[in-house]
């Protein structure tokens, strides 16, 4: 209905169909320089992000509409913030102790976890990987 209404309103489909070429080309513009490759494989990996993104919504939607893995999540996300807010806070800002590294399973843990929560960054390290190679 609101699209309706809004498709209503003239030039202003176009001027928002302009804005988000605008911030597309600028995203293969930025990937293209990041990766020092070709155009179409910048347009190839920002539409790969975009998908990726729309999964990882898609993933924490389901989960804010379900109580428990809410939850499950927040209880999951309590240890590492807390560690964070440790390291910065008391070991870097205020230098009133050291905090011995995580390793181990509980790393990799965390890494599963954060990746989960925030994305791992396995699209622009492919394009990197790809054009980085040696070709001989």
């Amino acid at each position: 209905m609101w699209m309706t209404l809004i498709g209503l309103i003239p030039g202003l489909t176009s001027l928002a169909s302009g804005i988000v070429s605008t911030v597309f080309n600028a995203k293969v513009q930025i990937t293209q320089a990041k990766i020092g490759g070709d155009r179409d494989v910048a347009v190839k990996l920002v539409q790969a992000a975009a998908q990726q993104e729309h999964e990882d919504t898609a993933k924490l939607g389901i989960i804010a509409g379900n109580t428990l893995l809410t939850v499950l999540l927040v209880l999951f996300a309590i240890p590492l913030v807390a560690f964070e807010w440790k390291v910065i806070v008391w070991d870097k800002l205020l230098a009133w102790g050291s905090t011995d590294p995580i390793t181990g399973q509980v790393a990799d843990w965390g890494n599963t976890i954060i990746y989960f929560l925030f994305g791992a960054p396995t699209v622009m390290g492919l394009g990197k990987m790809w054009f980085a190679r040696k070709t001989s």
